[in-house]
């Protein structure tokens, strides 16, 4: 993606720097204003050409589309914790942080499935947490859970130092898996 991103700016600054010059020409009369109105005239009233302009305009905004994505994707990847080290810095990816909380949350049994978000903060790390939770669990003791496992588990295993905040939206209440079903039916 970074050579299709490399490739894409620069057409996009040839293409830029192409209309200035072009429009400088018209601006100061180098190229007769006649010239001009004769060319747009046919562009708008012909077929080819008002085809040829949309062609053009849809080929500029993918290109700035991929040059928006690919510059949105190049700071998500710049993203990095970086933690002390008396050999030398170290530096954990947002992805990798993101990674391990899910690895780490989706080890209690209560919880189906996490998405997590790293954020730099003004004091720390922000981690703004998305959950799926079985039922039939008391969900403020499992978002306690999840933020306990969350705030641990960074600050001893990785060794973030600062963890800000840790938010927790549960975005589903889910059923609960086959295996619990008929563990609590044997039970019960």
């Amino acid at each position: 993606m970074k050579i299709l991103g490399k490739l894409v700016r620069a057409v996009v600054v040839v293409i830029l720097v192409l209309a200035t010059v072009l429009g400088l020409l018209v601006a100061l009369n180098i190229i007769p204003r006649q010239m001009t109105q004769l060319f747009l005239e046919g562009s708008i009233y012909d077929l080819r050409g008002r085809l040829t302009i949309g062609i053009i305009s849809l080929v500029l905004g993918l290109f700035s589309f991929v040059m928006l994505y690919s510059d949105l994707r190049e700071d998500r990847e710049r993203l990095a914790i970086s933690i002390p080290n008396p050999l030398g810095e170290v530096k954990i990816s947002a992805e990798a942080i993101e990674s391990f909380i899910r690895k780490e949350v989706e080890k209690a049994e209560e919880v189906k499935e996490i998405k997590a978000r790293v954020v730099m903060g003004k004091k720390g790390v922000q981690i703004i947490n998305r959950v799926s939770i079985l039922g039939g669990r008391n969900i403020p003791e499992v978002t306690d859970k999840i933020q306990n496992i969350i705030k641990d588990s960074t600050q001893n295993v990785l060794g973030i130092p600062e963890v800000e905040e840790i938010k927790v939206y549960v975005r589903e209440i889910a059923q609960p898996r086959k295996k619990e079903l008929s563990k609590e039916e044997q039970s019960g």
